[in-house]
């Protein structure tokens, strides 16, 4: 739903704007369908280009991807029927929104942008839009949560060594003495 501009409808939760979708024989897009809607059929990485273009936060209704969907990360955040899946203990199940603010860095206007968002949330600059047909099907399986980092316990002479094998790093590479964070203003 959008208005006479082609600028989505603001919701005041997810659930207002899935229920506002299916007042109109319709339903919430999923994240897949706005990212594809976004990105054209050159996969385009913003809705307009291959690069920001500041207007389209002024004027979003100038703005349109090449299918000719308006507005589309330009402007305001928008809700999607996507889950985004808990991760461990610091983020809980939360919805997927699409889209930045006016006000977002250039990034954020990036077609792949996405946030988590408590689907209870109210705000100003989150909208929506209602897709027609049948849905895609089965939501995408979220990726498993590995550990990224490990504790190494590495010796100071080896520490050395190793920065010394990089040309930038070698000019540190000397004196290295490990200190707990605590005590980290006495060390230093």
């Amino acid at each position: 739903l959008v208005d006479e501009r082609g600028i989505p409808l603001i919701a005041r939760t997810r659930a207002e704007a899935a229920l506002a979708c299916e007042t109109r024989s319709a339903r919430l897009c999923d994240e897949l369908e706005w990212e594809r809607a976004c990105k054209g059929t050159d996969a385009q990485t913003y809705s307009g280009g291959l690069r920001w273009d500041p207007a389209c936060a002024s004027r979003p209704e100038t703005c349109s991807s090449a299918f000719g969907v308006l507005a589309l990360g330009a402007a305001q955040r928008e809700w999607t029927a996507s889950d985004v899946q808990p991760i461990k203990r610091l983020v809980a199940k939360s919805a997927a929104v699409r889209g930045a603010r006016a006000d977002a860095a250039d990034v954020d206007h990036r077609c792949a942008h996405r946030t988590a968002v408590a689907p209870e949330v109210t705000a100003d600059d989150l909208g929506f839009r209602c897709c027609f047909g049948e849905p895609r099907g089965e939501a995408l399986p979220s990726p498993s949560w590995e550990e990224i980092v490990r504790k190494a316990d590495i010796p100071p002479a080896r520490l050395e060594e190793l920065l010394r094998s990089n040309k930038r790093l070698a000019s540190i590479a000397k004196d290295i003495k490990y200190f707990r964070e605590d005590a980290a203003i006495e060390t230093v």
